[in-house]
């Protein structure tokens, strides 16, 4: 428990630090923009696979299929979707990296 009170903590200053110091490197307002970009991106994709899941889950509910699966796809793009929309450099940086 406290390793989570800690990581609440200790990750929203490190992205804070990082913003500043890319901001010092590039400008204020391109840290801004590339930001919005992350959003707009995280957003993008997110609507494409949610709209192919919805499909692909009224596909297998006309065949007589539960669509378990499609849901779970669903939550996972809808969790996937918040965290591309939530600023941050860290996270973009360790999605590329990895």
């Amino acid at each position: 428990m406290h390793w989570l009170l800690i990581l609440l903590v200790a990750i929203p200053a490190i992205e804070i630090g990082t913003f500043i110091w890319i901001g010092n490197i590039i400008g204020g307002w391109w840290v801004a923009i590339l930001i919005l970009l992350t959003g707009l991106f995280g957003i993008t994709i997110a609507r494409k696979q949610g709209l192919s899941t919805w499909k692909d889950a009224q596909n297998a509910m006309q065949a007589g299929i539960s669509p378990k699966e499609q849901i779970l796809d669903s939550l996972g793009i809808f969790a996937g979707a918040i965290l591309l929309f939530i600023p941050g450099f860290i996270r973009l940086y360790n999605k590329w990296c990895w």
